[in-house]
């Protein structure tokens, strides 16, 4: 790590996690035995204004232990992912880091 602090360099373990508020997450519960899990359907007037899923990312940084989070309607897609990432530039630029490497679980999938 001082190595990286003294080259300039930003490390930073980074996530993001979506849910939706229509869609019933994935259940698993004790129950008796042959009797179905009773789901309660969602449903959403057509003209209602919120969004139907929400999504946050989040890069911990390993020297401060900062938390930089973003918070975004929808689904954590290629456009909002790449403004997280731009922005998370940006906060390292500002605090004179020329260098922003990312641990991030899964990246070859976001977006």
């Amino acid at each position: 790590m001082a190595l990286a602090q003294r080259c300039g360099w930003e490390i930073g373990y980074l996530d993001e996690v979506w849910w939706s508020r229509v869609s019933q997450p994935d259940l698993h519960s004790w129950g008796e035995q042959d009797e179905p899990l009773r789901l309660q359907e969602l449903a959403v007037d057509k003209n209602d204004p919120d969004p139907k899923a929400l999504a946050c990312y989040g890069m911990l940084s390993a020297e401060s232990g900062r938390m930089h989070l973003r918070f975004v309607a929808g689904r954590p897609e290629r456009g909002v992912t790449s403004d997280f990432l731009a922005w998370l530039c940006e906060q390292a630029q500002a605090q004179s880091k020329q260098v922003l490497v990312l641990i991030w679980d899964n990246a070859s999938q976001a977006g």
